[in-house]
């Protein structure tokens, strides 16, 4: 492979892409790997075919980076919202609780009891 003057880097780099783009076929052909190592040489020039593949590519690239940040930022905004609604409805019980008469607090008659007679004490 060297011999004819491809980049290993790059064959190796592409393996992966080139059969992510080609997943109907089972196999390459020696003429087909052939073919793709040539079009790896160093010593060829870019066509405007190899800009159009890589502008493709990176638009790929790109949707599928956003729509995986979607997805968590999607996730991230619901258990923050979901952490939101329940600090709000801890709040709320709290003010309800606060707002209560002293008397309906305790459901204990004895923590009741208690609690009168420490008003009766405050009180002038």
């Amino acid at each position: 492979i060297a011999g004819v003057g491809a980049d290993m880097l790059a064959v190796v780099d592409l393996t992966n892409q080139f059969f992510e783009e080609h997943e109907d076929i089972e196999g390459l052909s020696f003429t087909e790997l052939v073919e793709v190592i040539m079009s790896l040489r160093g010593t060829n020039t870019a066509k405007v075919k190899d800009v159009k593949v890589v502008v493709r590519n990176m638009r790929s690239a790109i949707k599928d980076s956003e729509f995986n940040m979607r997805v968590i930022i999607t996730e991230e905004l619901h258990d923050i919202r979901n952490q939101v609604y329940e600090i709000m409805k801890a709040q709320m019980q709290l003010l309800e609780e606060r707002q209560r008469p002293r008397r309906q607090r305790s459901a204990n008659p004895l923590l009741a009891a208690s609690e009168e007679s420490d008003e009766e004490r405050n009180t002038p």
